[in-house]
């Protein structure tokens, strides 16, 4: 019962889906590796709502509506820290000055420029992954986004309060092992599924590149957590969520780089 109830928490934090949860407790903080089951179930989504849309619309416009569906769904949760991280990236001064830009209410020069850039960016990478492995790595990307944002967890120092604190201070080495080898167990599952039941081939090289996605993904969050950490002494929830982002822009170009090599 203890492992439904943090998920269902994951599922309160990272969705609008109206769930009676509102916060962490303690005895949930310890089932943060479940988080990648939430990234499972944006991955299936936004795979099939991408491949359902990219089959009668072109590709960019397929992925800013898929885009777009994942952000409503999530109420602009990592964007709205995206553009927070930005404006306290740009800002003159020491880290407190620096995080009180971030904590700023009002959107900067710096925060809008990141924010549009990653996103514009990000829709024009997904546009060009060719249309039978669209699921494949749409799902992928979803799912180790959330590792990422785990990685940053685990290597940020806290913030005095927030939900960035609790994750800050839940995740440590031991649940950023457990969280990857699930990743790592649904992107098998994924290979596995492709090519025995979609009868759809993969390359080896691609093959090996998924299989060592998840540590690239704890290298994006635990570099953007020492971004963070240097920049402003903390890890806050907006930092979470830019590593949310920003992962999911490497994760799509070392994507692109693979298919384009080896596809």
């Amino acid at each position: 019962m203890g492992a439904i109830r943090g998920l269902k928490s994951l599922m309160a934090i990272f969705t609008v889906i109206p769930i009676r949860v509102t916060q962490l407790s303690e005895e949930v903080v310890k089932y943060l590796p479940l988080t990648i089951i939430v990234g499972v179930f944006y991955g299936v989504l936004a795979g099939v709502i991408y491949a359902g849309l990219a089959f009668v619309l072109p590709t960019f416009a397929s992925a800013a509506i898929m885009l777009l569906i994942i952000y409503l769904l999530n109420g602009f949760f990592h964007v709205d820290g995206l553009v927070d991280f930005g404006d306290g990236i740009a800002a003159f001064g020491d880290k407190q000055k620096k995080l009180s830009a971030m904590k700023d209410t009002r959107v900067g020069a710096g925060g809008l420029i990141l924010t549009l850039l990653i996103t514009i960016t990000t829709l024009s990478l997904y546009s060009v992954i060719p249309y039978t492995q669209v699921f494949l790595f749409v799902f992928t990307i979803e799912v180790l986004c959330k590792n990422s944002l785990l990685a940053c967890a685990t290597f940020g120092k806290p913030y005095e309060s927030g939900i960035g604190k609790q994750f800050v201070e839940g995740m440590n080495k031991k649940n950023l092992l457990a969280s990857t080898l699930l990743s790592l167990t649904f992107l098998i599952i994924i290979i596995f599924s492709y090519f025995y039941f979609l009868d759809l081939s993969i390359t080896c090289e691609i093959k090996l590149f998924l299989l060592i996605s998840p540590l690239i993904s704890i290298i994006a969050g635990a570099s953007i957590a020492l971004l963070a950490n240097r920049s402003f002494g903390c890890v806050t929830g907006d930092v979470l969520g830019a590593s949310h982002e920003i992962s999911r822009l490497i994760l799509l170009a070392l994507i692109v780089v693979v298919i384009t090599l080896y596809a």
